[in-house]
């Protein structure tokens, strides 16, 4: 059976994979508040040089998002929405992707973000 979520519908188990909007999204800025803001729940970020950035959307506990830095050998910088954290550090400062490397954020409160 696939993995995914199970359902039971009619006495008959199911197993779905969630589908999850997805799309590519351009580093910006070299804040927070000029990094390109994330509008799918997986962005591929493509352009990367060490500097740029993308913002993390609103909070709400539970939202999950999946960013991956699509460019080699350049880190992204990864900020939380205005007067938020992520896994409660210093307020509206950013954490770092690796090249190539993807990050999991879920929202644990209306303020903070934990990087997984």
């Amino acid at each position: 059976m696939a993995r995914g979520i199970k359902r039971v519908l009619g006495g008959a188990l199911f197993s779905v994979s969630p589908i999850f909007n997805t799309g590519t999204v351009a580093a910006a800025g070299t804040t927070q508040a000029t990094a390109a803001p994330l509008a799918y729940t997986v962005n591929h970020v493509t352009g990367a040089d060490s500097t740029k950035g993308v913002r993390l959307p609103s909070s709400r506990p539970g939202t999950l998002v999946v960013v991956y830095n699509a460019t080699a050998a350049q880190t992204l910088a990864v900020y939380p929405p205005t007067g938020g954290s992520i896994n409660g550090g210093t307020t509206n400062a950013a954490t770092t992707l690796a090249a190539l490397t993807p990050g999991i954020f879920v929202a644990t409160s209306a303020t903070n973000w934990a990087k997984l």
